[in-house]
């Protein structure tokens, strides 16, 4: 009856231990995605704003050149 009880104490333990070690991965899992969420969301930004900066120096350039090519009345 001991020796089944220790088994049956032990077993409980295992388990208990493999959930926790489950639960600590499926963290680790969720904590990686969003952190590769963070870094598409970086990039996605990243390039919006060199888009934006592209588009400024553009139409920078077209007014720039359109002045430059009025004469004076």
């Amino acid at each position: 009856m001991l020796i089944l009880l220790l088994v049956a104490f032990s077993l409980l333990l295992l388990y208990r231990n493999k959930r926790r070690t489950a639960r600590q991965q499926e963290e680790t899992h969720r904590q990686k995605l969003k952190e590769i969420e963070q870094e598409q969301q970086l990039t996605v930004y990243n390039a919006m704003l060199t888009g934006q900066e592209q588009e400024r120096n553009r139409l920078a350039r077209d007014l720039h050149d359109g002045l430059g090519g009025c004469s004076p009345v």
